[in-house]
């Protein structure tokens, strides 16, 4: 036995099949276990179910008195390991051998008996003959024992094949009925599976819902609130509208006196022109008066002392007329007419000067009302379509909400849908506002690049500085011919890549001092330390 294992006769091999078969046996799904080609292997046939295998193989170790280490340690890894057949291996060392014996005492009776029949007919004589009749007799008697007893085993053996067919047969069954209740416990752990994964869905999206109501809430209040605004400028505009017909009243009647103003001015112009005296003392106070209504619809009161002093000139004319002679009489009338040109010409001044002002009111009359008009366009129709964008929002969203609380899947499902593809429009609009933000954040970015690049260029020229200097230093002679730009220099050549910092600045100052004077140690050092250098730059 030592020997076969050791050589790798067919035991071995066959116990390292009848593993290898066991371990795929055990290891591979349920109903889709195939039998390799062991044909050559004598144990593997056990496994079979024509002679009684499979599952209800049972394995039978023997182990003799004084077993080799060696040899049995093996067996046992063997057997051990070949507990994966359902029957685990029973290990028996009494039960085999008694039946290995009586195998062999029955193998070497019939042989013996055998013997003796060829034997005997040949070479025995009549007395022998007459010997062994007894022992013939007795040995016929046990060979039919014998032949019922295989009988009777044959029997036993067909009703076990038969039981063995039927077990096999309610095995294969009872796998097959497991095999599909794991394919229906797959089935069923996917299906919860999935509705977890919609039971988390729908917790998101009625959390979305809920957020977007709290939003509706608060766009209703807003919505309110500019709709308390939009009252209130409509008021404003209500009253801005009644004062600007106030004042457009107000310049009408203005103008219309201005124009009467006028052609009572033309009236006065045609009078003294004629000079005629009876006419002048007629007119004169029908004149008086409607320059005091013109004054009063004015509103102003240094005409009235002008007018005072007008009022006095003909009582006095009229008093020396009573009193004079006629010379004194035609020097009060020159001085009364020299009076009334003074007065044509201040009240021309007069009149062109409110002329001007009336322009300019009426210009900005019709500047603002254009602006009043605009604006009231422009609001209105803000607030029209914010109003209507807001209405819109709201009864799509109560729609969906509503939707949402129905007993229909179908439309709790659709509800939800619409309601989350609403939520990512809503979203999407508020990220379209931020675009502006992040522009300005690209251009600010933008900025910084231009101004980091610009940094690196001076730090590039620095450090070509610094490198020719270094490399100077580290001559033989230690003699620096060209010591290149001072530190300041090359920090004002820093400075105009935009705005820099005054700490970087002063950082760096004091590096390029540092660095520049610097005693040389060792020159191997330097030159890698250049090399370095020369490799970054590059």
């Amino acid at each position: 036995m030592k020997n076969e294992i050791e050589f790798g006769n067919h035991t071995s091999l066959n116990l390292l099949s009848l593993y290898n078969l066991s371990f795929q046996l055990a290891s591979g799904k349920p109903g889709i276990r195939k039998l390799p080609n062991y044909s050559v292997s004598n144990l593997t046939k056990l496994l079979y179910d024509e002679i009684g295998g499979n599952c209800y193989t049972r394995v039978i170790l023997c182990l003799s008195a004084n077993p080799e280490p060696e040899i049995y340690s093996l067996l046992l890894r063997f057997t051990a390991q070949l507990t994966n057949i359902t029957n685990s291996p029973v290990m028996n060392d009494e039960c085999a051998l008694l039946l290995a014996e009586r195998a062999r005492e029955t193998q070497s009776i019939l042989e013996q008996v055998i013997n003796e029949q060829k034997t005997g007919t040949t070479l025995n004589t009549v007395n022998n003959l007459q010997n062994t009749d007894s022992s013939l007799l007795k040995l016929r008697e046990h060979i039919q024992e014998l032949s019922q007893n295989l009988g009777k085993t044959h029997e036993e053996l067909s009703h076990a094949t038969d039981e063995r067919v039927k077990l096999s047969k309610a095995w294969l069954l009872s796998e097959e009925d497991r095999i599909d209740a794991n394919e229906k416990l797959a089935k069923t752990e996917l299906e919860l599976q999935e509705v977890t994964l919609k039971n988390k869905q729908l917790q998101l999206i009625c959390e979305k819902a809920t957020e977007a109501a709290k939003h509706s809430v608060e766009l209703q209040r807003s919505n309110d609130v500019l709709n308390n605004y939009c009252t209130e400028l409509k008021k404003k505009l209500g009253d801005l509208h009644e004062e600007l017909n106030r004042m457009s009243i107000r310049n009408e009647e203005l103008s219309r006196e201005l124009l009467h103003q006028t052609a009572e001015q033309k009236s006065v112009l045609t009078f003294l022109a004629n000079k005629n005296t009876e006419m002048k003392t007629k007119e004169l106070p029908r004149f008086e008066k409607e320059l005091d209504r013109v004054e009063v619809m004015l509103g102003t009161t240094a005409y009235h002392k002008k007018n005072a002093k007008i009022n006095s000139i003909p009582e006095t004319s009229g008093y020396k007329t009573n009193t004079f002679n006629t010379n004194t009489e035609s020097k009060n009338q020159r001085s009364s007419e020299n009076k009334w040109t003074n007065l044509k010409d201040k009240k021309i001044l007069q009149y062109a000067e409110k002329q001007v002002k009336l322009n300019l009111i009426m210009k900005e009359r019709d500047q603002l009302q254009i602006e009043l008009t605009n604006t009231n366009r422009k609001l209105a129709r803000f607030l029209d379509h914010f109003k209507a964008r807001l209405i819109y929002h709201i009864n799509g969203i109560t729609r969906l909400v509503d939707a949402t609380k129905s007993n229909d899947k179908l439309i709790v499902s659709e509800g939800l849908y619409g309601l989350e593809k609403y939520i990512k429009h809503l979203i999407a609009d508020m990220n379209a506002t931020y675009k502006i933000r992040e522009n300005q954040l690209v251009n600010i970015c933008r900025s910084l690049n231009g101004q980091l690049h610009a940094t690196r260029e001076a730090m590039r020229k620095v450090m070509i500085c610094y490198t020719k200097l270094r490399t100077q230093a580290i001559q033989p002679n230690a003699y620096i011919n060209d010591p290149g730009p001072t530190p300041q220099e090359l920090i004002d050549e820093l400075s105009w890549s935009g705005r820099s910092n005054e700490d970087y600045l002063l950082n760096l100052i004091a590096s390029i001092m540092a660095e520049s004077t610097q005693p040389v140690k060792n020159r191997s050092r330097q030159l890698t330390r250049m090399n370095i250098s020369e490799g970054i730059l590059n």
